[in-house]
């Protein structure tokens, strides 16, 4: 079955395989009048295209009215308020849509209505291949159309959204709605989360109203979750296409307003399909569906099968969980139900990433301060939150005594001393050193800071909130990819160049340094050896079995003589470097995988 994804100028057909609730309804919803004024600020000066600067109001409307500016990269630099003024659908929301980069630099966009009617929308109404990091909106949304959410009302064509948050009201009387993102197809979503509420008709979630091959990870959505003709879920209303969602959390309320007998919701996801996959994901959310007689679930409320198909009915849902007592649900088409006092201790989650308290290295913690005693996200920490200060939340002051006081520590790309330690207190919004400082070797830039055991990087300039003592190294970005080619074939195989056997390991690699001012460079059309009876068909990104020629299962293929991929290139806080790739070879005469 083909559905339609809604574009504003065109109509493109997708298509995926659906599971059909027999006897759903559709509830047309009149959204309500907007109160607020069209955003109107005078004409920024200098234009943002001069520096690649967000710093203003004047200059995010800006780049809301130049459709010119949505392929570039863009930098936001402070918090915005934008005084309580309207945009209609949102960023990107006509033809050629949103396809460049912003970074929101952990700033704050408030004090702006998002108002819809026919097409998508969200702070960014379409993106297609962008990427989105570092930003928090608060605000509302709301839309008689579909795709529509906080953040993003649809994403798709790789697009990638990290390290973003949103807040406020989602609110359409359409399907496809979420608090962070409407509609999430073949898109990436790391290190987000959302405390909207959100009300929709199907198809809604507290994070994403439906997804399509799509990876999440790192992500929660704590806002109450409320559709009218199901499919509707904490974190993900409906997902029926190959998608993954691993290291994730909902605990908002989720409730079925439609009466029906099969709503199918869940107190993390709805409805998925079978091949969709949910690893090390938890709810602990009131899931309300008075009518229902089936598909409502602690976690998931219906996962839907081929007639034919002989699958376990929860095998992709894996080491995930729901709050039995907190929920109202004692039962789930997938996952395992927990009591609370379950749920709130670490003997749970043997099979997960966890630390007592909090571990750097670690992507989940567990300590009674913090998400009130159940597993947190460590990443949307800089450093331990569990200090015993009082809270729910971790972010109680423990009463009139002062705020203890930490140590930022700053080191070179090298490991060497960058900048004289910082004092801060407990709970202070610092923000760090920004690409300024000469913390790289000569001739590269300050790309980003790390911190030990985790492998996403701060970007320059980045607020964060202090709650224990941390050490931020320097990650550099070289002026130059370096591209290593191996031959990858086994030491005791013949491979041969100019008519000679290669012996030494170090002769069967050749390197290519690319300027990253002149990314126009090919991959390599041939290896430095080759072995007898194989011609070269590829290059892959990760090691392979010692000499199978195959590439590993869901590492990134390359055609020899393509241009370098435009990823290399791409302006991230943890840029690429260096490269090694590594020769596939066929048959000769064949052009199949050895």
């Amino acid at each position: 079955m083909s559905i339609l994804r809604f574009a504003r100028g065109r109509v493109t057909t997708l298509t995926v395989a659906l599971c059909l609730l027999a006897g759903a309804t559709v509830a047309v919803i009149q959204a309500p009048a907007a109160l607020a004024a069209a955003c109107n600020f005078a004409q920024p000066n200098p234009l943002p295209s001069a520096d690649g600067l967000i710093e203003t109001a004047a200059d995010l409307q800006w780049l809301y009215d130049t459709s010119s500016a949505w392929s570039g990269t863009w930098e936001q630099t402070q918090d915005i308020d934008m005084g309580g003024c309207e945009f209609s659908e949102g960023i990107g929301g006509a033809s050629p849509y949103f396809t460049g980069s912003y970074d929101g630099g952990g700033y704050l966009i408030e004090g702006l209505d998002i108002v819809g009617s026919t097409l998508s929308a969200g702070l960014f109404a379409d993106v297609s291949g962008g990427t989105l990091t570092g930003i928090r909106f608060s605000g509302s949304v709301t839309s008689s159309s579909g795709a529509v959410g906080g953040l993003v009302g649809q994403i798709y064509a790789g697009g990638q959204i990290s390290d973003s948050s949103t807040s406020g009201t989602v609110n359409s009387g359409g399907n496809q709605v979420g608090g962070l993102v409407g509609r999430a197809i073949g898109a990436t979503i790391v290190d987000s989360s959302s405390s909207a509420n959100v009300v929709g008709v199907q198809s809604v979630g507290g994070l994403i109203g439906e997804g399509s091959t799509a990876t999440v990870s790192r992500a929660f959505a704590t806002g109450n979750v409320s559709a009218s003709n199901g499919r509707v879920g904490g974190l993900v209303g409906y997902d029926n296409t190959s998608s993954s969602y691993q290291d994730s959390y909902a605990i908002g309320n989720v409730t079925d307003t439609g009466g029906l007998a099969s709503p199918s919701i869940g107190g993390f996801a709805g409805a998925i399909g079978f091949n969709v996959t949910l690893g090390r994901t938890y709810a602990t959310g009131l899931v309300t569906a008075p009518d229902a007689t089936v598909g409502a679930g602690g976690l998931v409320g219906l996962i839907s099968i081929p007639i034919s198909s002989l699958i376990a009915r929860s095998m992709k849902v894996t080491d995930s969980y729901w709050d039995t007592q907190t929920s109202g649900q004692v039962a789930s088409a997938g996952g395992e139900g927990k009591t609370t006092a379950e749920m709130t201790s670490i003997s749970t989650y043997t099979s997960w990433s966890i630390a007592e308290g909090y571990g750097s290295s670690k992507i989940w913690g567990i300590c009674s301060d913090v998400n009130s005693g159940y597993p947190y996200l460590t990443s949307f920490h800089a450093s331990a939150p569990c200090g015993g200060l009082g809270g729910s939340s971790g972010e109680g002051s423990g009463g009139s005594s002062p705020p203890p006081t930490y140590t930022f520590t700053f080191l070179t790309s090298d490991g060497g001393r960058c900048l004289a330690d910082v004092t801060v207190t407990r709970l202070q919004r610092f923000t760090l050193p920004d690409a300024s400082v000469a913390c790289t070797p000569s001739g590269t830039s300050l790309a980003g800071w790390a911190i030990p055991g985790q492998d996403w990087v701060f970007r320059p300039g980045r607020v964060v909130t202090v709650v224990d003592n941390q050490v931020f190294t320097a990650v550099a970005r070289e002026p130059d990819v370096t591209v290593t080619y191996d031959s990858n074939v086994n030491m005791n195989d013949a491979c041969i160049s100019d008519g000679t056997n290669v012996e030494q390991e170090e002769d069967r690699l050749e390197t290519a340094v690319i300027p990253r001012s002149d990314m126009t460079d090919t991959l390599a059309t041939g290896a430095p050896c080759t072995p007898p009876g194989f011609e070269l068909i590829g290059w892959t990104d990760a090691n392979t079995p010692a000499g199978s020629g195959q590439a590993q299962p869901g590492a990134a293929t390359y055609i020899p003589g393509e241009t370098v991929p435009e990823v290399w290139n791409l302006e991230t806080p943890n840029p690429i470097n260096a490269v090694r790739l590594y020769a596939l070879w066929g048959r000769t005469g064949t052009s199949t995988v050895n």
